[in-house]
């Protein structure tokens, strides 16, 4: 397995106060493999939250959600499993949401807080998801854990292409600034919308 890595993630970027980390890639033992449950105070009691592996993309998207939308998705196996989910909880009514799943193509564009689905790969065998952070014209900033270990700025880990076409948008993976060959064969299958 190689040299296993005992150190604590580094923290690759804030967004929304939310921290993001990189694990290190597969031979950060000590959290590759942890399940991270937390006692969450909702105002009203605590709950348990099982947020998914430490420090990879699926439980940055809910820890998010959970800190900037008091909202949590059920489990999933593998992170483009989110786009198939229906519904959010709502961690103070403990009431069921709506979680829209909008495939690329869609005259709904993405919008701030939404999670951004990707299909499994060569690269990402589990697929991947990414928070979007801001939208600003056709850029859209991304937030995530797991994709690469550098964020490009502090605020946001990847900034993206959105195009338009008719009433149609699609979200590329065309990364304006250090980009990789790999990014090019990841494919986005749309975004999803607590509401």
């Amino acid at each position: 397995m190689g040299n296993i890595c005992n150190k604590e993630p580094a923290v690759a970027g804030i967004v929304d106060n939310v921290p993001a980390y990189y694990n290190r890639g597969i031979n950060f033992r000590s959290n590759y493999v942890t399940f991270d449950n937390r006692q969450v105070y909702t105002g009203v009691r605590f709950y348990t939250i099982h947020y998914y592996f430490r420090f990879q993309c699926v439980e940055f998207a809910r820890r998010y959600l959970i800190q900037t939308k008091g909202v949590v998705f059920g489990d999933v196996g593998c992170a483009y499993h989110i786009f198939d989910l229906n519904t959010v909880t709502d961690l103070v009514t403990q009431q069921q949401r709506q979680f829209q799943s909008i495939p690329q193509g869609s005259s709904i564009p993405p919008k701030k807080g939404d999670l951004v689905i990707y299909q499994k790969s060569g690269k990402q065998w589990w697929g991947h998801v990414a928070v979007v952070t801001n939208v600003d014209g056709n850029l859209i900033d991304l937030a995530e854990q797991n994709y690469d270990e550098d964020w490009d700025s502090q605020s946001y880990a990847r900034q993206v292409l959105l195009k338009k076409e008719g009433d149609k948008y699609f979200l590329t993976n065309i990364r304006q600034y250090k980009p990789h060959a790999w990014d090019l064969n990841e494919v986005i299958i749309g975004w999803k919308r607590a509401t």
